[in-house]
């Protein structure tokens, strides 16, 4: 099985092109895969695919094994892997995802794809005990945590904080793994305003653990912010692997960062 190992801010995942490789167990593939020590090493395992829908399909797989709706650094690297392949050759992509089509806008230098800016749709505020508000209170290991739980695709709660650390992040675990509000789980973003452009955060990943970064996480997080009066509708997400720019215009939600290969391999013992 031939596979591309690449990265959107440091998130990384293994992407391999089904119509050309055969992959019967995505679920153990990616827990075996993602493993740093005895795998590849990755957040997760994306399969590209043909679609009658757009032009491509992807399914990710988080490092557990359980299956995400969508990603935001995946989508820009997917975009950019059928792309520099000549799969397609506009600057325009399509990619069929399990929260529906996406656009993603390529930057290209050389031939090659070397960042993007993703249309994530248009995101909204989670009904959390059959309303809707910016606000609200869940349960984690018997405590209580105020979050604002954003759906841009996947599921996200932000989480506020004057200093992001290692007490926070173990909240968010908590909140992740271990919260009656989200019983398949969520991913929890711990998010610092510096100001009104730009937003610290780090982000607790369903399936996944602590990642470097999370283009979805970076859309929900600046949405909250501005649903909360903290930011204006555009702001720099500052992460543990870079820098995304987000920005919320006319009800839609778009993240533009780098998408990177690492490195291209070959599996021989599946």
């Amino acid at each position: 099985m031939k596979f591309c190992k690449m990265n959107g801010c440091g998130n990384d995942y293994i992407f391999v092109y089904l119509p050309e490789n055969k992959v019967t167990n995505p679920k153990e593939l990616a827990v075996r895969l993602s493993e740093r020590h005895f795998g590849v090493g990755s957040d997760g395992l994306v399969l590209i695919d043909k679609s009658q829908l757009a032009d491509c399909s992807m399914r990710i797989f988080n490092a557990d094994g359980s299956e995400a709706n969508m990603c935001g650094n995946a989508l820009r690297c997917a975009a950019k892997y059928i792309y520099d392949r000549g799969f397609v050759t506009k600057d325009e992509v399509s990619v069929c995802t399990l929260a529906g089509v996406k656009t993603v806008r390529l930057d290209i230098n050389g031939g090659k794809a070397e960042s993007a800016k993703a249309d994530l749709g248009a995101p909204s505020l989670m009904k959390l005990g059959g309303k809707r508000a910016v606000s609200r209170t869940v349960t984690a290991g018997g405590k209580e945590y105020e979050i604002t739980p954003i759906d841009v695709g996947n599921f996200h709660a932000v989480r506020f904080v004057k200093r992001i650390t290692q007490k926070e992040m173990g909240i968010a675990k908590a909140i992740s793994t271990n919260c009656p509000q989200f019983p398949d789980g969520v991913n929890v973003e711990v998010a610092r305003v510096i100001d009104r452009g730009n937003i610290e955060v780090r982000v607790y990943e369903r399936g996944s653990g602590e990642t470097l970064a999370c283009g979805t996480g970076a859309a929900a997080t600046l949405f909250a912010a501005f649903l909360k009066g903290l930011t204006g509708p555009k702001a720099n997400i500052i992460l543990p692997g870079g820098v995304l720019e987000v920005e919320y215009i006319k009800g839609r939600v778009y993240v533009k960062g780098p998408a990177k290969v690492n490195f291209e391999g070959e599996i021989k013992d599946l």
